[in-house]
This record gives C-alpha cells, structure tokens and sequence, in this order.
C-alpha cells in the first residue's frame, strides 16, 4: 500500500513469437481491491481466462491490523498470484535475453507506447558499478524493472503450483491466458 505497484500486461503473437507488453498499472498508496478493480477493467472480458499472474514475494505480508496478506486480499477478488522467482542476476540474464535481436535481427519485445512509465523507467537502469552482472537500485524506481525481470523469468518456467483451489493446467505461461482462448 505504501510503495509503489508496478504491474504490466504482456502477450505474445504466436505466429512471428514476439512479445508485447501492451499495458500497465503504476500506482502508490492503492489498496488491493482498488488494484484488482484496475486489473479487471484492464483486461475486460479477457479476465475470465487469465492465468499465471507473478508476484513479488512481499505480497506475502500480512496486515497488522487484520492478519490478512495481500496475495489474499487479491485472492478474494478472484486474482490468484504465483510467486515469482527473485534470483537477480538470473533474473536479469533473461531479460537481456529477451531485449536480443532474434535470429535475422528482428526484434523480439515490443512496447506499446501505453506504457508510459516503463518507456520512462527502463532507460535509467544501469549496471550496479560492484557487480556487473545485477542492476544498480540508487534510485527508487525499482518496482517496474523488478516486474519486468519476474516475467524474462517466469515466462520461461511451466507452472504447475497454483493452489489446490485454483488448479488451471491448460494455460500458457507466457501469456496467462488459458489454451484455446486469446
């Protein structure tokens, strides 16, 4: 609630494999709900067949106040988060990856000019001057080049670990979106 929330839509077209991060959420001081409101009018009637939504693993905190985590509060607004692996400079080795020209020099990731924020953001990451292999964390924009390192990393893992309530095997993890449905 108090930090900021960076949350990015992503796609990939399945016939030249180019991904897309064609929207996003950047907000402070915004509770669960209100982001899960957000994340529904996003995605509109695409929501029913969204699936593999990665998070930060302090999504795991508990309120004080009721005991209760965001992933849950998020979770009784029907949006059910994995959380996404953190190993840095893994992490950070798959998104240069992902930023490479493919074979023939096309570009492999596109942004669509809706994503103000990570157009603005993402230029000033710099490597960290102590370990070349990580991202320096000066500054306190940190929150959409994270997310962007959770999806280089997590759209290359198959999930099979989403809760006993929520069991969606039929999904492709780089979109999130359900097999047979676009």
């Amino acid at each position: 609630f108090n930090t900021k929330c960076a949350i990015g839509f992503y796609t990939q077209d399945p016939d030249t494999d180019i991904y897309y991060r064609w929207a996003e959420i950047y907000a402070t001081r915004t509770h669960p709900d209100e982001l899960s409101r957000m994340i529904k009018e996003k995605l509109g009637r695409n929501f029913i067949q969204l699936a593999g939504q990665f998070s930060d693993k302090r999504i795991m905190v508990r309120d004080e106040e009721t005991e209760v985590s965001t992933k849950e509060k998020f979770a009784f607004n029907g949006i059910y988060f994995q959380i996404a692996k953190d190993d840095r400079v893994p992490g950070w080795h798959r998104v240069k990856e992902l930023l490479m020209p493919k074979p023939g020099g096309c570009v492999g990731f596109k942004v669509f000019n809706t994503c103000a924020e990570f157009i603005r953001v993402m230029p000033e990451m710099v490597y960290d001057s102590n370990n070349a292999e990580d991202m320096e964390h000066k500054n306190s924009e940190c929150h959409i080049p994270d997310e962007f390192r959770y999806f280089a990393v997590m759209r290359k893992i198959a999930s099979s670990s989403f809760s006993d309530a929520e069991v969606i095997t039929n999904f492709n993890p780089v979109t999130g979106y359900i097999s047979g449905g676009r």
